[in-house]
């Protein structure tokens, strides 16, 4: 079959298909991305993170980077000029400020450690502490007869995390038993009295980000030793512990976060209603073992387990 059109007819297609362009790129949001002003590696992240959700969204966003101090007139400003709609904050900086951003744009948190208490109306966010199903499944996978869980934890700082370890647990056949601190010193009796009651190799320690209740000069030392002495299992929410001697930690996929930050974004663009999402643990998730402690509690982890791992100290096992 043969079409003949004129000039006219051309013009006129032309023309509508430019209409239907314009009217789809009036309607398209345009999406913004905070984050830190930092160097070096973390600079490197941020920038990862990013090109991953540009990848995502199909398309490039507007970049701002920001101080430690920051006025939220300067930002709003931007927000307006390039007409932002949907913004991704990450790190904490940006919702130091949330509360005197304008209400035009539906906001994304990413990269924070836990959820703002500054009253931000955050449409959903990703934290970096790693979720209760990821180290769980892990602490299965490796010590199938784990049967418990301690956890001590600053209820302000971690609470929000507490409620998802409770399901997982729950979810799998663990018990989970759960102390509250509220200072290192606070914390550190609480472990004593854990390891005193004696602890067997079905038992296990899950240390989370927690400045509150866990640091590596007092705290981690005495429950490595112990952990080592009495062959329980010491798991963490921080992947440098391993180095210094627990099974295992979980760290962050950025790019798969960045993948994800960007699913979160469309969500929001195309969602009508404004009901506010929290924040969630993360789920991109990689894995760091030690290999020493491993064969210490008589893991006998076979060279194709051994691959799974994305990092593994020593480095040289």
């Amino acid at each position: 079959m043969k079409f003949i059109c004129n000039r006219r007819d051309i013009y006129s297609v032309l023309l509508l298909l430019s209409f239907y362009s314009l009217s789809f790129a009036a309607d398209k949001p345009t999406y913004g991305v905070l984050y830190p002003k930092s160097h070096g590696s973390y600079q490197a992240v941020f920038k990862s993170v990013i090109a991953d959700v540009e990848n995502e969204l199909n398309a490039s966003v507007n970049k701002m980077t920001i101080n430690e101090v920051v006025e939220p007139g300067l930002i709003n400003n931007w927000i307006k000029t390039n007409d932002i709609k949907v913004l991704v904050s990450l790190g904490k900086q940006g919702l130091d400020v949330c509360e005197g951003l304008t209400n035009e744009v539906q906001l994304i948190a990413g990269a924070i450690l836990s959820p703002p208490d500054n009253g931000c109306q955050i449409r959903g966010g990703i934290a970096l502490a790693p979720h209760p199903d990821g180290l769980f499944n892990w602490l299965l996978r490796l010590k199938p007869d784990a049967r418990s869980v301690h956890v001590v934890y600053n209820p302000e700082f971690n609470g929000w995390l507490i409620k998802y370890a409770i399901e997982a647990a729950k979810d799998r056949g663990l018990k989970l038993v759960t102390y509250q601190a509220y200072t290192l010193d606070e914390a550190a009796k609480i472990y004593r009295q854990i390891v005193d009651k004696g602890l067997s190799s079905v038992d296990s320690i899950w240390l989370p980000q927690d400045p509150y209740t866990v640091d590596q000069k007092t705290v981690l030392p005495v429950l490595l030793q112990e952990a080592w002495n009495n062959e329980f299992v010491v798991f963490s929410s921080n992947a440098a512990h391993v180095k210094r001697g627990v099974l295992f930690g979980l760290y962050p996929d950025f790019e798969a976060m960045g993948t994800s930050l960007g699913k979160m974004a469309l969500r929001v663009a195309a969602s009508d209603s404004i009901k506010i999402s929290p924040i969630q643990p993360l789920t991109d998730l990689l894995i760091a073992v030690n290999l020493r402690t491993a064969d210490h509690l008589k893991l006998n982890l076979n060279s194709s387990e051994r691959n799974m791992f994305d990092l593994t100290y020593p480095a040289s096992h």
